[in-house]
C-alpha cells in the first residue's frame, strides 16, 4: 500500500477508510461439527479444509450468531473480522435484520455501545448468504488431518 504524507492510504476506498482494515480468519471450509454453550457464551466450530485438515474455531463472549452457522456441511468461502458498525452497510441488510430481530433495540447507537464494550463482528460468507457472529473474540487453530 502507498501512504500519503498525512498518513492516509492512497487507493483505499471511502468504505475502507470508514471501517478500517479487514482481518481474514479462515476459508474454503465445510462445517463438520458445532457446539454452543449458552451458559459460558462460547461457540465452537470444527471445519474441514480440503476434506482432510481440521480447523477448530472458538468464539468467546457470543452475543448473537446466525443459527444456520451451526448446520453440518455448511460451506464457508471466507470468514473475516470487521468492526461492528459495518453491519450498517447495505450488503449486510439481511444479517442486520436477523440481528435486530433478536434484540430489543433497533438502532445504530446499540451497535456503537456494543462495539465500545468489546463486541466485534465476524462474517462467514457462504454460497447463498452471509452468516454473522457478534462476539468478544475468536480463536482459530489448525488441529491436523
Amino acid at each position: 500500500m502507498n501512504y500519503a504524507a498525512a498518513g492516509e492510504v492512497i487507493g483505499m476506498s471511502e468504505n475502507e477508510r470508514r471501517i478500517g482494515q479487514l482481518k481474514y480468519l479462515y476459508g474454503i471450509v465445510a462445517l463438520r461439527d458445532s457446539m454452543y454453550d449458552e451458559t459460558d457464551k462460547v461457540m465452537e466450530l470444527t471445519f474441514l479444509y480440503a476434506e482432510r485438515y481440521k480447523q477448530s474455531v472458538r468464539y468467546d463472549g457470543v452475543l448473537y450468531y446466525d443459527k444456520m452457522l451451526m448446520e453440518k456441511g455448511l460451506y464457508i468461502g471466507m470468514a473475516e473480522e470487521l468492526p461492528l458498525i459495518a453491519l450498517l452497510e447495505s450488503r449486510f441488510s439481511g444479517a442486520l435484520d436477523r440481528f435486530y430481530s433478536s434484540r430489543r433495540r433497533r438502532n445504530e447507537d446499540e451497535l456503537k455501545e456494543l462495539s465500545a464494550n468489546g463486541k466485534k463482528l465476524f462474517v462467514n460468507y457462504g454460497k447463498t448468504d452471509d452468516y454473522i457472529v457478534v462476539a468478544r473474540k475468536v480463536t482459530v487453530e489448525d488441529v491436523g488431518a
